[in-house]
């Protein structure tokens, strides 16, 4: 179920119905975070030439990132 956020205005009456409101949106939340997580790679290395690898429990590869190498200006 999608959260419908509340949109507040000075003078708003703050009811049980709109904290429960939140308070649902954030556990749902919670809830889609802690199953993302499960998801993620467990491991990331980098290697000497500044190439990171993302790999998942069964060590296959989920994708790698290759990092800029500073010089120090020095083109």
């Amino acid at each position: 179920m999608a959260y419908n956020k509340t949109t507040w205005a000075n003078g708003d009456v703050i009811t049980a119905q709109k904290l429960n409101n939140a308070e649902n949106g954030i556990a749902a939340n919670a809830e889609e975070i802690t199953g993302l997580k499960s998801d993620l790679s467990t491991s990331a290395s980098i290697d000497s030439s500044g190439i990171i690898s993302f790999k998942n429990e069964d060590d296959t590869t989920v994708f790698t990132l290759q990092l800029p190498i500073y010089n120090g200006g020095v083109g």
